[in-house]
């Protein structure tokens, strides 16, 4: 979930250097973790609080219900309903058909 990059080296008196803290999250949640430096001649680990959210896909349809009405039997009619992906990362999507009249 969270890579740093160089693990280890040397910095030179008065300089620094610089870390890249990657974060690919798993899911979308809030996630909180602590990398630590082990410095030579230092007596306790220099801490590193990392926090991120990882946010999943943003998916809606344009109407949240479809009022169909009444139907003649044997007849068919079309409606068309919109899935937009108001987010910033590809949406992978399967609709479930209804099983039964009373839900899926």
């Amino acid at each position: 979930i969270i890579v740093l990059e160089p693990m280890s080296g040397e910095i030179w008196p008065n300089s620094s250097t610089t870390i890249t803290v990657m974060f690919k999250p798993e899911a979308a949640q809030n996630y909180t973790r602590m990398a630590y430096c082990d410095i030579t001649g230092r007596e306790t680990r220099l801490p590193l609080k990392i926090v991120g959210d990882g946010l999943g896909p943003k998916a809606i349809f344009s109407c949240d219900s479809i009022d169909i009405g009444n139907v003649f039997i044997g007849s068919r009619h079309s409606y068309e309903v919109i899935l937009e992906n108001k987010g910033d990362i590809p949406i992978d999507f399967n609709l479930i058909q209804p099983e039964s009249i009373f839900g899926p």
